[in-house]
């Protein structure tokens, strides 16, 4: 079998173990961004200070100037000010608009 530089020895490819991806805090995410906006410092020495891909940096200023103060929070996480206790609600249907009786029909018997 013929020997290829990029395969190793005999043809078998070498492997190596998957790059771990970076996971940045929101914190650190808005300080980025917020020094990127400032325009103190061009984006690419902000990269080199930070060890942050420009690409990156340019994401995260997109997504403070798009989304404010929400922009680096986790996915599905929620604002304190915001929480609402399912449990406490009241249902009314006084609100509702009237439902066709032929769709109540098709309602009812999807059910059963």
């Amino acid at each position: 079998m013929d020997s290829y530089p990029s395969f190793g020895l005999r043809g078998v490819k070498e492997t190596t173990a998957p790059a771990r991806r970076n996971k940045y805090k929101p914190e650190f995410k808005a300080k980025v961004a917020i020094e990127a906006l400032n325009g103190d410092k061009s984006i690419a020495e902000l990269a080199q200070i930070y060890g942050v891909h420009p690409a990156q940096i340019s994401t995260w200023k997109k997504q403070l100037l798009d989304n404010g103060t929400s922009a680096f929070e986790a996915k599905g996480a929620k604002a304190d000010d915001d929480s609402v206790d399912v449990d406490a609600l009241e249902y009314s249907t006084d609100s509702l608009p009237p439902v066709p009786l032929i769709r109540l029909h098709a309602l009812s018997a999807a059910m059963k």
